[in-house]
């Protein structure tokens, strides 16, 4: 009886032990943590000291409306829900899958790729290259002055859109 007990406790241990390292390879929720900060600050993330990667789900909401930056570096993740400003003024940052932000997001330089279903209340493009696979839907005003839109992907402007400027459009 002992040697049955020692072996399901031994093989116990490699089971949680498999459990434990298989689940760390699928990502988790990761949320933002300060007011208005920068992006690439790892401190500003629960995942600190890591900023979010690719298999996260990212959530960022907190008291008052804030304005989270994206500057620089190369991001990506696999989701992204907020109810915040997201400003994109350098580097870039991809999300593979849904993208909801019910505050303005905005891009004045740098990359914004979303290869899932994106939901916007607000768009401005002042520069930079949003694009993607993804099908996206805009529900308020937007304004759009520069820069290119790229990839398969459409957005449905759903609000007032204002197209000015030199900005490469095929509307």
């Amino acid at each position: 009886m002992k040697s049955v007990r020692r072996s399901s406790r031994k093989l116990l241990q490699f089971v949680s032990l498999g459990v434990a390292v298989s689940s760390s390879s699928y990502g988790a929720p990761v949320s933002w943590t300060d007011a208005t900060g920068l992006w690439s600050l790892p401190a500003n993330w629960s995942s600190n000291p890591a900023l979010p990667g690719a298999a996260d789900d990212v959530t960022i909401s907190v008291a008052g409306l804030q304005t989270i930056t994206h500057s620089i570096g190369t991001d990506t993740i696999n989701s992204l829900a907020s109810d915040e400003n997201l400003a994109i003024t350098g580097g870039a940052l991809t999300v593979s899958n849904a993208f909801s932000n019910t505050a303005n997001t905005s891009i004045s330089s740098g990359t914004l790729t979303l290869n899932g279903v994106s939901t916007m209340d607000t768009f401005d493009m002042s520069g930079g290259t949003p694009g993607g696979a993804g099908p996206g839907t805009i529900s308020g005003a937007s304004k759009w002055t520069s820069g290119t839109m790229t990839g398969g992907g459409t957005q449905n402007f759903n609000g007032a859109a204002a197209l000015d400027g030199n900005a490469l459009t095929d509307v």
